[in-house]
């Protein structure tokens, strides 16, 4: 609470919509740590806007990798979990109430206890929504010469998931967001940054907008095939289609 009372916001602060809408990067960047954590506030950051950006990614990106280096290839093992935790913070999974994982996630992975049993038998643990953690574990997601979440990360979610630790819900949705997330990555990310390693490795997130046609293009292709069928119907939904892409 010491640091919400030395970093209080400006009387008469613009809603969070307009804050995170608002043309200045210093203070977009002031808004979107307002929404997290006060620890966010509470480190030494960068003297410049990228700098500050960089630490923070870095930063949130260790919190969610036990404390230690994002880059390093050592640093993905059972002991952090191979990184699974960004997967679990981006796409929006817990584990099991009953599971040790949950208050794993709790003491060591920035994820949040929101309730316990009587018995202190099971925790309902989840990742809340908190930007600069969300770009942090974005940011880990691209480190490695292979990129961290196909080298590391899934397979270890693979792995959590065949032993039951984790509350999945419909697998078809989960993929699903994978997929959609990656989409935006690459969409805001630009073709030179993704086919260039160091280059994605250095890229910094920062809660950056797209264009929807570029992330539909970038998702589906330039020219996507709804259906086949050539009826009445199927072709009111493919004007609708290119009618929202657009608008």
């Amino acid at each position: 609470m010491d640091v919400l009372l030395n970093n209080r916001s400006p009387v008469g602060q613009l809603p969070s919509k307009s804050r995170v809408l608002n043309t200045n990067p210093e203070q977009v960047l002031e808004a979107l740590v307002s929404m997290g954590r006060p620890l966010w506030r509470s480190m030494e950051q960068g003297s410049t806007l990228e700098g500050k950006q960089r630490e923070l990614n870095k930063f949130a990106a260790s919190k969610l990798l036990f404390g230690v280096d994002a880059k390093a290839a050592k640093s993905y093992e059972d002991r952090t979990l191979h990184g699974v935790a960004s997967l679990l913070c981006r796409v929006g999974l817990r584990p099991h109430a009953s599971d040790p994982m949950a208050t794993r996630l709790v003491a060591d992975f920035m994820s949040v206890l929101h309730y316990v049993t009587y018995k202190n038998d099971a925790q309902i643990t989840s990742y809340t929504s908190d930007p600069i953690l969300t770009f942090g574990a974005s940011y880990m997601w691209y480190q490695l010469d292979s990129p961290a979440l196909e080298s590391h990360i899934l397979q270890q979610f693979q792995v959590i998931l065949l032993k039951g630790v984790v509350d999945t819900g419909n697998m078809g949705q989960i993929a699903a967001r994978i997929f959609l997330l990656l989409a935006i990555d690459a969409t805001i990310m630009g073709s030179e940054v993704r086919e260039n390693a160091e280059a994605r490795k250095e890229f910094v997130f920062t809660g950056q907008f797209c264009k929807v046609p570029h992330f539909v293009k970038k998702l589906v292709g330039a020219k996507p095939e709804i259906r086949e069928d050539k009826s009445a119907a199927h072709l009111e939904t493919r004007n609708l289609y290119s009618h929202w892409l657009s608008s």
